[in-house]
């Protein structure tokens, strides 16, 4: 990103954090930032965001070991309310993803406890709070893939219990066995070949994304069509990079005609693919 996106993220939430401390002070009854769970676990291309929330987080425990009554509430999703709540398929691909929810009223009981004088000092550790956090084990008990922060030392202590586990796994090993895109892309005689293979790549991977049945997928239509917007957009370019060996811009995806146009993109850009008739 560049450092002017990275300062339109950061400046929101540190600078303003900051300023508020200073012209307020220590000496108020409570002193509560909203923060992000995102500053935890991380989010592909959001590294500005993570580190806004972040600073809140360490401000909080600054502060707290002054003698301030002050939190940093890592929030997760807020379901009845705000960008999210407006688009129902992108709730279903971040829960997908193994983020974490919380209810509108939920919310408010977090505030009415913590939006209060303290009986006493807030201690460091207790001045950031989690109020929901999901673990791996309960997204894969939902038939989703696990989180991706699962696999972060950070996070070592949630371990997936075998079971579980051993489940996700055979059904990752199975479904790539039973399909194996990179191979047939790799093996593709010509640039159609290796189009209609990252086209169906494609719509499977957009099918557990958006939570869908393929058969529900047109290749016809844009990825809008589907309620992709750029944060899922982010999501595929990075798995399209990692999975397909291509660089597609979000900016290629949202402005694509069709699904199948981007496919063609992918196919065209793929280190993997036939180029012009040979290998």
């Amino acid at each position: 990103m560049t450092l002017d996106e990275w300062n339109d993220a950061v400046r929101p939430k540190a600078n303003a954090s900051w300023n508020l401390q200073d012209v307020l002070g220590c000496s108020l009854d409570f002193f509560i930032s909203l923060s992000s769970t995102v500053g935890i676990t991380g989010g592909p291309e959001q590294a500005n965001y993570a580190a806004g929330n972040t600073f809140q987080d360490a401000l909080a425990r600054h502060l707290a070991s002054r003698g301030a009554h002050a939190v940093s509430l890592d929030l997760p999703i807020i379901r009845g309310v705000g960008y999210v709540e407006e688009r129902p398929e992108l709730l279903d691909h971040l829960r997908a993803m193994g983020w974490a929810f919380m209810e509108e009223n939920e919310f408010h009981a977090t505030l009415d406890y913590h939006c209060r004088p303290a009986d006493g000092p807030v201690s460091v550790v207790r001045s950031q709070v989690l109020p929901r956090f999901w673990l791996p084990q309960q997204t894969a008990a939902d038939g989703h893939e696990l989180p991706a922060w699962r696999l972060d030392p950070l996070f070592s202590h949630l371990a997936v219990s075998s079971s579980v586990a051993m489940a996700v796994e055979n059904g990752t090993a199975d479904a790539k066995k039973a399909v194996n895109h990179v191979a047939l892309l790799s093996a593709a005689k010509s640039p159609e070949e290796a189009e209609e293979v990252v086209l169906e790549a494609l719509l499977l991977k957009l099918s557990r994304v958006l939570s869908v049945d393929v058969s529900n997928l047109e290749a016809a239509k844009p990825l809008h069509a589907y309620g992709v917007d750029s944060l899922v957009a982010v999501e595929l370019r990075s798995w399209i990079a990692k999975e397909l060996k291509a660089e597609v811009s979000v900016f290629d995806m949202t402005n694509a005609s069709s699904i199948s146009q981007v496919a063609t993109t992918a196919a065209e850009k793929s280190k993997l693919a036939v180029k012009g008739g040979g290998n």
